[in-house]
């Protein structure tokens, strides 16, 4: 199991979601929703991975494509490690972005 770093946009508290390398995307976001309590009709209007690294917190969040393609893929394809947050944006607030993944982005 993996433990991912999950938050909202409008909020800086951070949970943890732990999920199955293995699982699919589609998995993922479902067990990201139940755990940050947003309910099958409320709006996300996307996620976002933001890598740690070190040149000063400049490198943009990366976007999850979320489509009927990519929602079958697996998750570990993200190439996420514990030192990765994803942001839940439910705000609506368009977040730079270096590339998008999980759809054969990165």
């Amino acid at each position: 199991l993996l433990n991912v770093k999950v938050q909202m946009s409008d909020d800086d508290a951070t949970f943890m979601v732990a999920f199955d390398c293995k699982g699919n995307l589609a998995d993922f976001i479902r067990e990201i929703r139940r755990e940050l309590k947003i309910f099958p009709l409320d709006k996300v209007y996307g996620y976002y991975v933001r890598r740690c690294r070190d040149d000063d917190g400049k490198t943009p969040d990366e976007e999850i494509t979320v489509d009927s393609s990519s929602v079958k893929r697996c998750i570990g394809e993200l190439n996420l490690t514990a030192d990765c947050t994803v942001i839940v944006d439910t705000n609506g607030i368009v977040q730079p972005k270096a590339a998008t993944i999980a759809n054969g982005g990165l």
